[in-house]
């Protein structure tokens, strides 16, 4: 994965999402961590985008860790965890997005939006 094409703060929830997969015990990285990584950012921009969507970040989030709790985990955790399938096809559908729009970086909205698209 070429990190060139990334945000800061895309590249700031990747780097949480593969943290997350150390403190879950789960030896994938999936699109649920960096959403998860993205839905803790300080700049609360997934809980605005859900806000006025007319949902609860708060029913969002327990959701989301429900989801994360019922991924396989192991103990200890692996050392590094290695892309999911799902997580590959979101990525790829995210740099499809970001060619459509002429962008030159992976966004965290672009990301978002090809975890809705994919």
């Amino acid at each position: 994965m070429n990190a060139d094409i990334f945000t800061e703060k895309m590249m700031e929830a990747l780097k949480e999402g593969m943290e997350k997969t150390q403190e879950y015990g789960h030896s994938e990285l999936t699109p649920l961590h960096i959403i998860a990584a993205i839905s803790e950012q300080e700049d609360q921009y997934l809980q605005n985008i859900l806000e006025k969507a007319g949902a609860k970040p708060l029913d969002f989030d327990r959701a989301l860790n429900k989801a994360l709790v019922r991924l396989p985990a192991q103990t200890p955790a692996p050392l590094q965890a290695t892309p999911s399938m799902g997580f590959s096809k979101v990525i790829n559908k995210a740099k499809e997005i970001m060619k459509s729009m002429k962008d030159k970086f992976v966004a965290v909205d672009t990301f978002l939006l090809a975890c809705i698209e994919e």
